[in-house]
């Protein structure tokens, strides 16, 4: 997901070695900037990576659930931006 918000590999600054060691030990890696983002990593995007990556693989969520939040996402994007086009009228 992150390399969608980023056109980049994730954590390409990190060699290999140290992002095994982060993840093993447990540590949740940097949020990119915004510049890195083009300011497309929203809070609620942040949190789902950050859900999908937890150590204990079955904590993880299942497919379905981050589909639907995907969904949500969409929809309360598409309901803000009609809000904000009626007030332009």
């Amino acid at each position: 997901m992150q390399e969608l918000l980023t056109r980049k590999n994730p954590f390409y600054y990190l060699r290999v070695s140290e992002l095994i060691f982060k993840i093993m030990k447990g540590h949740i890696l940097e949020r990119p900037s915004i510049e890195d983002t083009c300011s497309r990593m929203s809070n609620m995007w942040w949190d789902m990576c950050t859900h999908c990556w937890n150590y204990d693989p079955p904590s993880r969520p299942m497919m379905t659930y981050m589909v639907g939040q995907i969904e949500k996402m969409v929809h309360r994007l598409a309901s803000s931006r009609q809000h904000h086009f009626n007030q332009s009228l």
